[in-house]
């Protein structure tokens, strides 16, 4: 059995959602408004970088944002 399937059976893409809520709450709250917006390409890179750290955790990552 996988790991991912072991530990959160079917609930997975729940959680993963809620994963990626609170880490976009959390990077897009350390930017400046219109740092974010002006600096889109680095902002974009924080994001995927921390969205994958955090799906990391739980066997999956962040191909694309």
């Amino acid at each position: 059995m996988g790991k991912l399937y072991g530990e959160f059976q079917l609930g997975y893409e729940t959680r993963f959602i809620s994963y990626v809520d609170s880490v976009v709450r959390k990077v897009v709250g350390d930017f400046n408004s219109t740092a974010f917006w002006n600096d889109r390409a680095n902002s974009g890179k924080a994001l995927k970088q921390a969205i994958d750290l955090k799906l990391q955790e739980s066997y999956a990552n962040c191909m694309n944002l």
